[in-house]
């Protein structure tokens, strides 16, 4: 095929031009039918052979001849999930380069949840952590874990950490403004009331918006809510407009609760006014 179609140019450079074309014939058929769907790939963990690590091993460009890096610089993906299966050395500097070489896109780096079984690399708990916290330091989008069983099965307590401390409270999906950044109208304040031992929290679409919304309810038992803080946020992703909250009814309480809408592109509304409501086992 290369002798055929090659025209004398670098091997490895046809190569990674063969595949460039697939990546961009798929980008733009998903993006022609359906624009907001977020188009992504798992390239090997390591873009290319860096300064800091002349040993690397395999990488994506010169060992498989992928090249992410112009794919995101010519538009043609919306996010990269390397499999950063690796510890240290051949862990961190590659984070750095793929954020360096995205051109504004999301970086995922996807973490070896496997390597902590003892017939594999027998990592410990902080290995997968410590990785976690660099990824979101040096501009990372989020990660993933490769194998999800390695999660749900809580080896060395992994579930438990993560539940318990990194994926605490509900996270926004990161918006994808180089697509689309029109800024959703804000719904009208959410409209409370007592059924049972629930509470039905109910809002309006924006009567101006045409497109598909999805919902952000934000609370708190104390002040005002802090829009900014993670911990504030009570549901996200919501594809209705109404949610049912359950609640103690033996205790009296005060809610403070508001509603931003976003876009199929992530795009975020202002928050709507906020609504108070006192929840008491007497009318008052």
């Amino acid at each position: 095929q290369y002798t055929k179609y090659g025209k004398k140019r670098p091997l490895a450079e046809w190569r990674r031009e063969n595949i460039n074309k697939m990546v961009y014939r798929i980008y733009d058929w998903v993006k022609s039918v359906k624009p907001w769907v977020q188009v992504s790939s798992s390239p090997l963990g390591k873009y290319n052979r860096i300064e800091r690590v002349p040993n690397a091993g395999w990488t994506a460009y010169e060992s498989v001849f992928q090249d992410p890096k112009i794919w995101m610089q010519n538009g043609k993906q919306d996010m990269i999930v390397p499999m950063m299966y690796y510890l240290h050395d051949n862990f961190f500097p590659f984070v750095d380069n793929w954020v360096d070489n995205c051109n504004g896109r999301l970086v995922v780096p996807g973490l070896g949840a496997y390597r902590m079984l003892k017939e594999e690399a027998d990592w410990t708990v902080n290995d997968i952590t410590d990785q976690i916290d660099y990824s979101r330091y040096y501009g990372g989008a989020g990660c993933t874990f490769f194998r999800c069983a390695n999660v749900l099965d809580n080896t060395k307590g992994l579930y438990d950490e993560l539940k318990d401390k990194y994926y605490k409270y509900p996270a926004q999906l990161p918006p994808l403004s180089w697509l689309n950044d029109t800024v959703p109208a804000a719904p009208e304040e959410i409209q409370v009331e007592k059924e049972g031992s629930e509470l039905k929290l109910s809002w309006r679409k924006p009567d101006l918006e045409k497109e598909v919304l999805t919902y952000t309810v934000y609370y708190s038992l104390t002040d005002s809510i802090d829009p900014v803080s993670a911990r504030s946020i009570l549901m996200t992703g919501i594809r209705d407009t109404s949610i049912y909250l359950p609640v103690d009814t033996a205790s009296e309480r005060g809610y403070i609760f508001s509603v931003s809408s976003s876009t199929r592109y992530h795009i975020e509304s202002a928050l709507s006014k906020e609504t108070y409501y006192y929840l008491s086992k007497y009318p008052k």
